[in-house]
């Protein structure tokens, strides 16, 4: 009887890690910090895959390629980019902080009046005694 474990090996290209840079980055970037990945396409497909997963995000600007063509894409990880639009956000924040002077409210010296008899004798002072009868 055979003891040994024949389950099969994985076949094909063996997988790796690809390594990303903290801030903004283009795939040929990318494609320079790992050159274990010999094609791009491999390189293109990871950040595919990123993208979709949420993990990547890809920023409005672009950055110019140098030659004619297209501009080259700018990509950064979701977690770096929130970091900074938080960031940006608190110093705006700050910013008009500083900016606004605070008003400060005048302290009114008026008493309130304490019952509803005060109240109306106070709305009723041009009023004659009689009208005010009627009033209530």
């Amino acid at each position: 009887m055979n003891t040994k474990n024949t389950a099969p090996k994985s076949v094909g290209r063996p997988s790796f890690n690809i390594k990303f840079p903290a801030g903004a980055f283009t795939i040929k970037e990318l494609h320079a910090l790992n050159p274990q990945a010999k094609w791009s396409l491999t390189i293109r497909q990871h950040v595919q895959k990123k993208l979709l997963s949420g993990w990547l995000s890809k920023l409005p600007e672009t950055r110019p390629t140098g030659g004619v063509g297209k501009p080259a894409d700018l990509f950064i990880r979701t977690a770096m980019l929130n970091a900074i639009n938080a960031r940006k956000a608190a110093r705006a924040a700050r910013a008009a902080m500083n900016e606004t002077p605070v008003a400060v409210d005048e302290v009114t010296t008026e008493t309130v009046p304490a019952t509803t008899e005060e109240v109306a004798v106070e709305s009723f002072a041009g009023v004659t005694e009689d009208r005010a009868e009627v009033a209530f």
